[in-house]
């Protein structure tokens, strides 16, 4: 047989396994988290968990991820973003974040190969709709070194303060209730995309202007 017959390993199908690699040193060098990022055998809509666990490695919450790579990140050299580094976010997580409700916090994780740097952002409520990701394939983020995971120690008590966060919404719901919310929330969002689209507009464009003081 020839040799260019045979199939080959593509370059991003190692930069996969280094960027996981990479994630998954870094979250349990502590062994606080124990994750979960299975390669080429991931659900459609997120591409793993990790777990917080107390004294007796237990688990205490679940976070659902996105973990994207690249080569390298540019740092901007002027203008008002000096100093960050633009991304490009693809909206399907963030998507599937906004509409399906859940206790489990999502974290969008970007891999910086060149440096070996995780980059992180929380998808929270306030920063879904600061994204204004609607109807667009990716939107534009600019990472500050802020928002990297320099100390391992300083991101689990992040993660601690998060889950805390989160567990006040949903502490005394019961799993029907969880389901519930959810089944109306798709139902809100389905007609705020369609007949009552107008009034998502104004509402979101004041929101907007709420958060940045444009007014």
């Amino acid at each position: 047989m020839s040799n260019s017959m045979i199939s080959k390993h593509s370059k991003s199908a190692f930069d996969e396994s280094e960027s996981i690699t990479i994630l998954k040193g870094l979250l349990e060098s502590t062994r606080e988290i124990k994750t979960f990022f299975g390669e080429n055998d991931r659900t459609p809509n997120y591409d793993g968990t990790f777990e917080l666990v107390n004294n007796e490695c237990e688990p205490v919450k679940q976070f659902i991820v996105q973990i994207k790579k690249v080569d390298k990140l540019i740092q901007n050299t002027k203008g008002k973003n000096i100093g960050k580094y633009d991304y490009s976010l693809k909206t399907n997580f963030l998507q599937y974040v906004k509409d399906k409700v859940t206790e489990c916090p999502a974290i969008y994780f970007v891999i910086d190969l060149s440096t070996k740097k995780v980059f992180w952002i929380y998808l929270s409520d306030k920063m879904l709709m600061q994204l204004n990701f609607e109807g667009k394939k990716t939107v534009k983020y600019h990472f500050s070194e802020t928002e990297s995971i320099s100390d391992i120690n300083s991101f689990i008590l992040e993660m601690r303060h998060i889950a805390q966060e989160r567990n006040r919404l949903f502490v005394y719901k019961t799993s029907q209730q969880i389901s519930e919310l959810q089944d109306a929330v798709d139902y809100l969002n389905q007609h705020l995309n369609g007949d009552l689209k107008k009034i998502k507009a104004v509402s979101y464009t004041h929101l907007r202007a709420h958060e940045t003081g444009a007014y």
